[in-house]
């Protein structure tokens, strides 16, 4: 079954319209006329094969080209955003440095807890001192008032 069906469409190749064509012309020139069922359709076959393998590689090459192009373009602006980052970065490098130098500056300059309760200490000596030195005046003066009313007298 197999055999008649693949015989069945050997003839129906190009070769049926040939015998046609030498057959209209003469009627005994039938027997020149030389059919090569097989090439033809092998021949046609291994032209098909290229002729579609040709196609079939021209657009895997064209979408092949493609997604490598969108692949360069995707990548190019990830180096961009990469290459922001990386200056927002230093800037903010720059900036925390500045900070810590002025830091460093400003630990030098402020005094320390110690040399704060130590100028406490000596504010308060020194207004205690203030204050006795004016009870001693307000004594002297009361002194002096005493000394007053009692010579007027």
């Amino acid at each position: 079954m197999m055999r008649t069906l693949y015989s069945g469409l050997i003839r129906r190749s190009f070769s049926t319209t040939a015998r046609r064509f030498g057959a209209s012309g003469s009627v005994g020139s039938s027997q020149n006329v030389r059919v090569s069922k097989k090439m033809g359709s092998i021949g046609g076959g291994i032209l098909g094969f290229i002729i579609g393998g040709s196609a079939a590689g021209a657009l895997s090459y064209y979408y092949l080209l493609e997604e490598y192009q969108n692949a360069s373009t995707r990548l190019l602006s990830a180096v961009d955003q990469l290459q922001t980052s990386t200056d927002q970065v230093r800037e903010y490098a720059k900036k925390i440095e500045e900070v810590d130098s002025e830091l460093a500056e400003l630990k030098t300059s402020v005094a320390s807890k110690e040399k704060v309760e130590k100028a406490r200490r000596e504010l308060r000596k020194l207004y205690d001192v203030a204050n006795i030195e004016h009870l001693e005046l307000k004594t002297h003066v009361w002194a002096i008032e005493q000394k007053v009313h009692s010579l007027l007298k």
